[in-house]
Formats: C-alpha cells, sequence, structure tokens
C-alpha cells in the first residue's frame, strides 16, 4: 500500500514592524524618550510595538508619521503584513500537527478523566513579571506628557483628544500605584470645577485667568505635603503653561476630568 506524502507547507516570515522602528530609530540617533515626546505615544506603547506585543493601529501610525515623517501607510501595511504570516504559520502548524497524529479506534472512545486535586490559584512568574515591568514602565508617563504638552505650540486646545485620552489612560492608573487619593488635592479639584462654573457663567477667560494660574501653588502645596501629588502637579503645572484662552482652559478640563476618571476606574480613592 503506498503512502501520500504530504507537502510540508512553510511560509515566508515577516518580520515584526517594531524591528523596523528599532532599525529607523537607530539610524536616525532617536532615543525612544525622544520618540515618545514628539509622537505622544507612551513608553510602554512603544516597549509594545517594538516587541510585537502591541499592534500599530491607525491613530499609531498617524502619530509614527507626525514623528518620523514616514507615511502612516507604510506603517499600516508592515502592521497588516505581520499579522497575516502568523496567522498563515499558525495555521501550517496545526496542520502539520493534525497530519501527523496516528490514527488509533481507541481514540473514539473517551475515557473518563481522572479527578484533578484542588489547588490555590497561583501567580506565574512570567505573569508577575509583566506586572513589574509594566509598572516600571509607567512610571516614565509623567515625562512623556509633560514633555509632549511643552512642544504644544497652538496652546492646550492643539492636544489631540485622541492622544490627551490615551495619556489619561495610562496616567490615572499610574496616579493610582503611587496611592494617590483625591482627597489630597481636593483643594485644587474644587477650584477647578469653581472656575468651569465661572466661565460658564462669564463666558470670558480674561475675569478668570488670574485664578488659573494661581491652580499651580495649590499644586505645589499638595505635593509638598503628599508624594503621591507630585506627579498630578508636574502634569498639570505644564497644561496651565499652555492654557491661554477659552478653548484652552476647555481642554484642561478635559485633561483632569479623564485622568480622574481611569485613577477611579482602576480603583483609586
Amino acid at each position: 500500500m503506498s503512502k501520500v506524502m504530504l507537502n510540508q507547507y512553510h511560509p515566508d516570515s515577516v518580520s515584526p514592524p517594531g524591528e523596523t522602528l528599532l532599525e529607523t530609530l537607530e539610524e536616525r540617533a532617536i532615543s525612544q524618550d525622544e520618540l515618545a515626546r514628539r509622537s505622544g505615544l507612551t513608553q510602554q506603547t512603544i516597549q509594545g510595538i517594538l516587541t510585537g506585543r502591541v499592534e500599530i493601529t491607525a491613530e499609531f501610525s498617524r502619530q509614527l508619521e507626525q514623528a518620523l515623517g514616514i507615511s502612516a501607510s507604510f506603517w499600516n501595511n508592515r502592521e497588516r503584513n505581520y499579522r497575516q504570516s502568523l496567522e498563515k504559520q499558525s495555521l501550517s502548524q496545526t496542520f502539520e500537527t493534525t497530519s501527523t497524529q496516528p490514527y488509533s479506534t481507541n481514540s473514539m472512545v473517551q475515557k473518563p478523566s481522572p479527578p484533578k486535586p484542588t489547588a490555590k490559584p497561583t501567580v506565574k512568574s512570567g505573569a508577575k513579571k509583566y506586572q513589574t515591568d509594566r509598572k516600571v514602565q509607567s512610571s516614565g508617563i509623567v515625562d512623556t506628557i509633560v514633555g509632549y504638552i511643552n512642544q504644544l505650540e497652538g496652546g492646550l486646545q492643539s492636544y489631540p483628544i485622541r492622544i490627551l485620552v490615551q495619556h489619561a489612560e495610562e496616567f490615572g492608573p499610574y496616579l493610582k500605584q503611587q496611592r494617590l487619593e483625591t482627597n489630597q488635592v481636593r483643594k485644587f479639584l474644587d477650584a477647578v470645577k469653581r472656575l468651569k462654573a465661572d466661565l460658564t457663567e462669564q463666558e470670558d477667560f480674561s475675569k478668570i485667568e488670574r485664578e488659573v494660574v494661581l491652580l499651580k501653588p495649590k499644586l505645589a502645596y499638595a505635593a509638598a505635603r503628599q508624594k503621591a501629588a507630585k506627579p498630578l502637579s508636574q502634569v498639570m503645572s505644564a497644561a496651565i503653561d499652555k492654557v491661554e484662552s477659552q478653548e484652552d482652559f476647555a481642554c484642561f478640563v478635559q485633561l483632569i476630568e479623564a485622568i480622574i476618571a481611569y485613577h477611579k476606574a482602576e480603583g483609586g480613592k
């Protein structure tokens, strides 16, 4: 009886787009910190892209285009080709494994599985290491946000809303890690709410501009009393320096509200 030989298919592998990004950074002598400042991407996101763990979304590709001058379509195509390559490799491996398994009539009879002993859930070392790495990487979010805000040329209103939310999504949980509680910055938050109400009533930013600038001393005082408030003080102070109009102040309110929302979503008080 002749045997049927199956042709084994091995698709060409495609390197992750992170390799291209790393080569570009090395060629241009651009550090990851500098890329974060130019693009608004967080350190954690950049690390994920470089390792292939994080996909380059349409928004990320636009941010890379803004920072490096390489078209967003290039990054989108690299990401799509890489993911398709992974899918092909996965299908190929599944096919090869299935085709090489010996056939046995015994496999048709399902034997009862012996009862498994009850065990307490444990945290794998790899998962624990990832959580630790995430915490360490998140510590650079303060420099990322401050650096991005400082380079805004059109006031705080030029802060792209998607990047603003992305920063808040990283920064809120980081503040929770630092054990910040909102009552530690209550005077600052109350003052922002009051100014928001005043501006809605008066519709004249010049009448509240003085009080907006004086928010910085409130933040400095809170940071001096509570170490956990220092990161928030650094970010908000940079933002206040970019508030020069009613539109800028509206963006400032959006930023602080988004940060607090993500802080509370993480379990912060």
